[in-house]
C-alpha cells in the first residue's frame, strides 16, 4: 500500500544530519522515480511477500509486479490486484530469473539469521521515529525486523548497484531506534545487542554494524538534536542560507536541491579553482583534485537537468535554446520481409548476417557494390526506419533554429505506425 514520508525520513538522514538545511531547501523540489528505482520497488514487494508467506521467489517466476502511485504515495501490487480507489501504473516488471535470484538471495540471509537463533520476524515494519525527530506520527518502514532473546536485528535490502556500507548508517539506526522503542519496557531490557545488516544481492555486499543497545541510545541523543535544528531551519527559510554544508551526502543522498543550492555551487567553483592550475602536479594535489571529481560530476548533471527541464517546460533560461536533437539510428522496420527479401534475391548471407544476426541498415549499405547491387539496396533501403530527433537544450549560438515547443509536444501525440515509410508503400 502506499507509504508517505516524513520530512525528516529514516531514507533522507545522510542529508539532514550533516545539512541540517537540507529538507528546508528540498521543499518545493518534485519527487521523481527512475526506472531503477521503480525496479527496487517492485523486488521489495516480492522480498516481502515471500517472506510473509513463507516461501520462495521462484513461485512467482513470470508474474507481474506494477508499481503504482497516487496522491498519497508509491507502492508495487500485482498487476492482477485491483485497488478500490484510482491510481496510476507507473512501471511495471515481470519477475524474471535475475530478480528471482537476487531477492531469494536476500531471502535465505534473513532467514538464517531468524533460524540460526530462534527469532520473532517482522516484514515491512513501520516504526515509530517521531522520539527522534519531533515530527508527530513519524514512522520509518524497515524491510525486515528479528527479535531474539538477546539481539535486535534490522535488515535493508539495496536493490540497486550503488555500494551501501552499514556502520554509521543513520537510516539503520533510525529503524533500530524505532524498532527497539516500539517494545514494551520488559522486552527492552533483555536486549543487549543491535545489528544492522545491508543486502545488496546484485553486489555480493552484505556489510553488518553491531553495536550495544548503550551505543545506539547515544547516537539516537545525536540524532534528536541535528534532527531539531533542521526543523528549525525548515520553519525559518530566512536562515537556511548560512546552515547549509555541502559533502559526499549531497550526491550520496541525492539531495533534490543540488542543482539550486548555493553552498554546493560555491563548494564547487572553490574546488575548481584553488588548486594550482600547473603541469606537473604532486601526488598530493592530483589526490585532492581526484578525490573532488564526484561532487563536480554530479553537480554539473544536476545542473544540466535542471537547464533541460527548465528550458523544454517553456522558461526562459538566457543563452540557452530548444531544438530538434539528432535522428535516431536506423533500423529495420520489418525484418522478417527484409530476410525474405534477400533470400528471394539471392544475396550471399555474408552480405546480411553476422553471423547470424541480421545486419543494421547502416552495415548493408556499405555492401553496395560488394555483394550487393544498388537497386537491392534502393528497395531495402524504403525499409528503413528512423525516430526523429527529440526536443533538446542547446546554448543560443547553435546554428540550428530553436524549437517551436508548442508544436513539438503536439506532434509527440501523432499515430506514428510502425515500420513507416515501407509499411505505407503497401496500404
Amino acid at each position: 500500500m502506499p507509504n508517505t514520508h516524513a520530512v525528516l525520513s529514516p531514507s533522507g538522514s545522510t542529508k539532514w544530519v550533516n545539512c541540517a538545511g537540507a529538507p528546508a531547501m528540498e521543499r518545493g523540489h518534485e519527487d521523481s522515480s527512475s526506472e531503477a528505482a521503480d525496479e527496487g520497488t517492485a523486488a521489495h514487494f516480492l522480498a516481502s511477500t515471500c517472506l510473509e508467506l513463507v516461501c520462495d521467489a521462484s513461485g512467482f517466476l513470470g508474474q507481474t509486479i506494477e508499481v503504482r502511485t497516487k496522491a498519497d504515495g508509491d507502492w508495487a501490487e500485482w498487476a492482477d490486484q485491483p485497488e478500490a480507489e484510482e491510481y496510476t501504473v507507473r512501471r511495471t516488471f515481470e519477475v524474471d530469473d535475475t530478480m528471482v535470484r537476487h531477492v531469494q538471495s536476500y531471502l535465505d540471509k534473513v532467514r538464517e539469521y531468524q533460524y540460526l537463533v530462534p527469532s520473532v520476524l517482522l516484514v515491512e515494519q513501520q516504526v515509530p521515529i517521531a522520539h527522534i525527530t519531533g515530527e508527530g506520527g513519524a514512522t520509518g518502514t524497515a524491510d525486515a525486523v528479528l527479535f531474539s532473546a538477546h539481539t535486535l536485528r534490522v535488515h535493508d535490502l539495496k536493490y540497486g548497484m550503488k555500494q551501501v556500507e552499514a556502520t554509521d548508517n543513520t537510516q539503520l539506526l533510525l529503524y533500530a531506534l524505532g524498532a527497539y522503542h516500539a517494545l514494551p519496557p520488559a522486552a527492552q531490557a533483555t536486549i543487549r545487542d543491535v545489528v544492522m545488516v545491508i543486502h545488496q544481492p546484485r553486489l555480493g555486499h552484505y556489510p553488518e554494524w553491531s553495536i550495544t543497545v548503550k551505543e545506539m541510545l547515544d547516537w539516537g541523543e545525536s540524532l534528536k538534536a541535528a534532527a531539531a535544528a533542521a526543523v528549525y531551519l525548515f520553519n525559518r527559510p530566512s536562515k537556511v542560507g548560512e546552515n547549509l554544508i555541502p559533502g559526499e551526502w549531497c550526491q550520496k543522498g541525492y539531495c533534490k536541491a543540488r542543482a539550486t543550492c548555493p553552498a554546493l555551487a560555491s563548494a564547487v567553483i572553490e574546488a575548481v579553482e584553488a588548486l594550482p592550475a600547473t603541469k606537473e602536479l604532486t601526488g598530493q594535489e592530483l589526490g585532492d583534485r581526484a578525490s573532488k571529481l564526484p561532487m563536480i560530476r554530479d553537480w554539473c548533471d544536476e545542473v544540466e537537468a535542471k537547464l533541460q527541464t527548465e528550458v523544454l517546460s517553456g522558461h526562459v533560461v538566457p543563452g540557452f535554446k530548444a531544438v530538434t536533437g539528432k535522428k535516431g539510428n536506423r533500423a529495420w522496420g520489418d525484418k522478417e520481409f527484409v530476410e525474405l527479401y534477400a533470400m528471394a534475391e539471392g544475396i550471399d548471407p555474408d552480405v546480411m548476417y553476422a553471423p547470424a544476426a541480421l545486419l543494421s541498415p547502416a552495415a548493408v549499405e556499405n555492401k553496395v557494390e560488394k555483394g550487393l547491387t544498388k537497386y537491392q539496396w534502393d528497395f531495402l533501403k524504403a525499409c528503413v526506419t528512423q525516430s526523429e530527433g527529440k526536443p533538446t537544450v542547446v546554448p543560443d549560438s547553435d546554428k540550428r533554429p530553436a524549437l517551436d515547443l508548442t508544436a513539438a509536444a503536439a506532434g509527440m501525440f501523432e499515430d506514428i505506425r510502425p515500420g513507416g515509410e515501407f509499411h505505407n508503400l503497401f496500404e
